[in-house]
């Protein structure tokens, strides 16, 4: 989860958070998806078309990678990336990850996620 205060007035400023899920499941792909709680409607939301849109994530210090991204129907706010082992192969070494995407309301926007150990991905049966 990515804390963040988007970049509104200085009298409707709110804090917003992001949520970087990683799902593995038996038997079925693994899924990478973004989502962004919106607070007030549509401030911080992404901003996706149907066809997809362009999420950029940096891993620690390294140069961002471009990831094409979907929005989910039956999962509003959120938007799944394609290449999840691409996100995957990257973020298995790396303690800090920022994605950068397009705002709705606030043009680009930048969420921060880290946690104290590389992410680990357990293998499932």
């Amino acid at each position: 989860m990515s804390h963040n205060t988007l970049p509104l007035p200085a009298s409707t400023k709110q804090t917003n958070f992001g949520y970087l899920t990683v799902e593995r499941r038996a038997a079925k792909p693994v899924v990478v998806a973004l989502g962004i709680e919106q607070r007030p409607p549509k401030a911080g939301a992404l901003d996706c078309k149907p066809e997809g849109c362009i999420v950029k994530i940096r891993f620690d210090n390294d140069p961002a990678i471009d990831f094409h991204a979907l929005p989910v129907k039956n999962w509003p706010g959120r938007v799944v990336l394609q290449d999840s082992a691409g996100f995957l192969k990257a973020a298995s070494a790396k303690k800090r990850i920022e994605v950068g995407f397009q705002d709705l309301e606030n043009g680009y926007a930048t969420y921060q996620f880290s946690s104290a150990v590389p992410l680990q991905f357990e293998k499932i049966k």
